[in-house]
């Protein structure tokens, strides 16, 4: 059973950047209230992080992730990256979420672009029950499906990789292979996010960063029918 497309590396960064890092995310991002941990983040200057970021290849990074990420990996190729605080996404893929997220039926109009690499760090664990990472190893894109899907269901039989998580500890995939994160019952798990493209995919063909226009709870059926977004300037003042 080859496993080859599932990588792990501990202590990825050092604690000097570790800690930048934290600091960085921390002194910007508000997780008071429940609606902020369904992965929906407010700046303290109530301008809001962007739900999703993309940086093209070809572009100098800017911000403090950009030159983070692309210290880690390189930038061969185009990456789009985001935060997560305390989600529990469902069943799904990585794709071009933009496109379907900037209509009023994301069904209709389902993306087929999809990431080659998608990866996972975590920034900070503390006191955690639940949240750990499922990975379906062998279950890519089934044609036909959209992929804002909520009624995806791994078949019997079918492997689980389960990862908990810790800090400064980082997976990643290559491949459209179905993940979801499980419910964390307590303590704090934040995530930085980010996927490897080979193209620059259309949602990301204008703008760079988009945020939510309407802030709708992951726990209503009205966010996985598809929440609006729009594009917006990078708010945060970097040093």
């Amino acid at each position: 059973m080859d496993l080859s497309h599932i990588n792990y590396s501990d202590n990825v960064l050092s604690p000097k950047e570790l800690k930048q890092l934290q600091k960085y995310i921390m002194d910007n991002l508000d997780t008071r209230g429940e609606e902020n941990g369904n992965g929906m983040y407010k700046l303290k200057n109530g301008k809001g992080f962007p739900l999703y970021n993309f940086l093209p290849k070809d572009k100098e990074p800017s911000n403090f992730l950009e030159k983070l990420i692309t210290k880690l990996i390189g930038q061969k190729t185009h990456i789009e990256y985001w935060i997560r605080y305390n989600d529990a996404p469902l069943w799904h893929i990585d794709s071009d979420e933009v496109v379907e997220r900037t209509t009023t039926n994301p069904f209709l109009s389902e993306t087929k672009e999809f990431p080659t690499q998608s990866y996972v760090f975590y920034v900070h664990i503390k006191n955690v029950v639940g949240g750990e990472l499922e990975i379906l190893p062998f279950n890519k894109y089934e044609e036909g499906r959209p992929t804002l899907d909520d009624n995806y269901e791994p078949k019997k039989g079918d492997k689980i990789i389960t990862v908990k998580p810790k800090t400064n500890y980082l997976v990643t995939w290559k491949g459209n292979l179905y993940h979801r994160v499980k419910k964390q019952h307590t303590g704090e798990r934040l995530c930085l996010v980010w996927s490897l493209w080979d193209k620059i995919p259309k949602g990301f063909k204008e703008e760079l960063h988009w945020a939510p226009s309407t802030v709708i709870p992951w726990s209503d059926p009205a966010y996985r029918r598809g929440i609006l977004i729009k594009p917006i300037e990078w708010p945060i003042k970097e040093v």
